[in-house]
């Protein structure tokens, strides 16, 4: 290079073998940087950053973000992570270049679902929605209808904030003006707009064409945009977009005030053409207006939250749900009609059900409409989660019960089925309640007996009766059931008198006593009592 003859008579210090570079000349000539990202996401996402042109890369972002890799990804993102992300990229030299990205975390649909659950057969199903997170509705408006929100509210003339959300393709179109509606006046000082795609805002006495935020927000992709006004210190009106400081207009004076406001129009050039009004194409969300200004802190914690998690200073709050009633503050009129556009809910569940409703009814249900059923909930910012609710459909149908044969003197063990609780009664209507529960235990028996079974699914009624035979079937084991004289059938599990060919028990706790005469018998075990009587014979045949 030029000059470089001289280099032998430097000072010695300088007199050393180095490459003959734009470094060793004194020259350091940056890297060019190339950054990207696949923003917007959706929260639980993954971030993807880019970077090209250097030999070393230094990153910087939201919630203490740093990276030395090239390329870095951070999985499950959550609102946390919206911002800008900075890079210092070097290149073989060390030289250094910085570049900047924003980068957008949209929040998923947030619901909490219920259902009028249990029923009965024969009932209607009501399954219930309800956003808990981001907007359900946002506000579509059309510029070729003519279509804004015009609210009869005044508006503080100094130390106030303005923001909202929006997503639009247009590149000229009106976000808000304080001052009067269209075709009434050209009154008003502050202006909210797009021109060439770029936010600007005018907020009177500024320069009557507005300040810059130097942001493009025309890529149909959601943003937050924010601007707040003081005299304080100086610092006059300031933009933020997607929680970040874009441009700032220092003055020392307050605006004149108005009596009212519109969303989705403005006139800030109708000083040159007094015919002059924009309208907005595009979607609206959650427009908050405060009396205070808020911190870049606050604007950013809060952007895209459904509610602030504090209201100190909130005097309007319009969410665009299927109207424009505010939350907080003085309910808006729509003169040339407004649409919305709400999340979409796709259903499905037990019978192969589908629906499209945001909370669907099933008329005359049936006990196979129980079961679990699944939302997939996408928001207007194309972000989506599943939710489920379990339903529970109670049949009225009598229980289900098979008969059962046992001994003689034997109790019987009876299982029902279909029920959720099982009322047993001895006789077919009426009566009363023997036992509530499953299986159902008899007494020991000696009769073929019929009880009979209900269920009580509440809410419903207690269904009909089944009925549940208990039959006795051929008596192989002669066994005491009470204590009483050899001679009565009924002290025996066979109900008659035991004979020669008898293997007879007495069981325990039993006192049997052989009456005056002469009986016989195969056998005896006799765990309980056996006594005679005067002139009481017992003939044991086969030996005991």
């Amino acid at each position: 290079r030029e000059g470089a003859v001289g280099l032998n008579n430097l000072p010695q210090f300088f007199n050393t073998s180095v490459a003959l570079t734009d470094v060793a000349c004194g020259i350091c000539i940056p890297p060019t940087p190339t950054i990207g990202s696949n923003s917007p996401l959706c929260v639980g996402s993954t971030l993807n950053l880019t970077s090209s042109g250097g030999t070393s890369y230094a990153w910087a972002g939201p919630n203490s973000f740093t990276s030395t890799l090239q390329n870095p990804s951070i999985s499950s993102v959550t609102l946390l992570r919206s911002g800008t992300y900075t890079i210092i990229i070097a290149n073989e030299n060390a030289c250094t270049a910085t570049a900047t990205i924003s980068v957008t975390i949209n929040p998923a649909p947030s619901v909490t679902l219920t259902n009028n659950s249990p029923l009965c057969v024969g009932n209607t199903l009501n399954i219930t929605t309800t956003n808990t997170g981001q907007a359900g509705f946002s506000g579509s408006f059309n510029a070729a209808s003519s279509q804004y929100v015009n609210v009869v509210q005044t508006l503080p003339t100094d130390n106030f904030t303005i923001e909202m959300m929006i997503k639009t393709s247009a590149s000229n179109t009106g976000l808000f003006q304080a001052g009067s509606e269209p075709n009434q006046g050209l009154s008003g000082d502050t202006f909210i707009f797009l021109e060439g795609g770029i936010l600007k805002a005018r907020i009177i006495p500024q320069a009557i064409v507005g300040f810059s935020s130097g942001i493009t927000l025309n890529d149909n992709n959601w943003h937050h945009i924010a601007i707040t006004h003081t005299t304080t210190g100086g610092v006059g009106s300031t933009i933020y977009v997607d929680g970040v400081l874009a441009s700032n207009f220092p003055t020392t004076m307050s605006c004149s005030g108005s009596s009212k406001f519109q969303l989705g129009t403005e006139n800030n050039l109708a000083w040159q053409n007094a015919s002059y009004r924009q309208f907005y194409t595009g979607l609206m969300d959650n427009v908050r207006i405060w009396n205070v200004v808020r911190t870049n802190a606050e604007i950013t914690a809060n952007k895209n939250l459904e509610n602030p998690t504090s209201t100190t200073g909130m005097i309007y709050q319009q969410k665009f749900d299927n109207s424009v009633n505010a939350i907080v503050g003085t309910n808006g009129t729509t003169p040339n009609g407004l649409s919305y556009i709400g999340d979409t809910y796709a259903w499905s569940g037990p019978n192969s059900f589908t629906s499209i409703v945001q909370s669907p009814t099933i008329a005359n249900v049936t006990a196979s409409s129980s079961g679990t059923y699944t939302v997939n909930v996408t928001g207007v910012n194309g972000c989506a989660i599943n939710a489920t609710t379990s339903v529970i459909i109670n049949s009225t149908t009598p229980p289900t019960a098979n008969g059962v044969t046992i001994v003689s003197g034997s109790t019987a063990s009876i299982t029902a089925s279909g029920c959720t609780t099982y009322k047993w009664y001895s006789v077919p209507t009426g009566g009363s309640i023997i036992f509530t529960g499953n299986p159902f235990v008899s007494p020991a028996l000696i009769t073929n007996t019929t009880y009979y079974v209900a269920c009580l699914n509440a809410p419903c009624p207690e269904t009909n009766r089944s009925s549940v035979l208990v039959t006795i079937g051929a008596c192989t084991q002669m066994i005491s059931i009470k204590t009483g004289v050899w001679n009565d059938p009924t002290v025996w599990s066979c109900n008659r008198i035991p004979t020669a060919t008898d293997n007879v028990t007495i069981n325990s706790g039993h006192n049997v006593t052989v009456p005056a005469g002469n009986f016989s018998v195969k056998n005896v075990t006799d765990k309980g009592i056996l006594s005679y009587a005067l002139n009481g014979i017992l003939n044991i045949m086969g030996g005991s």
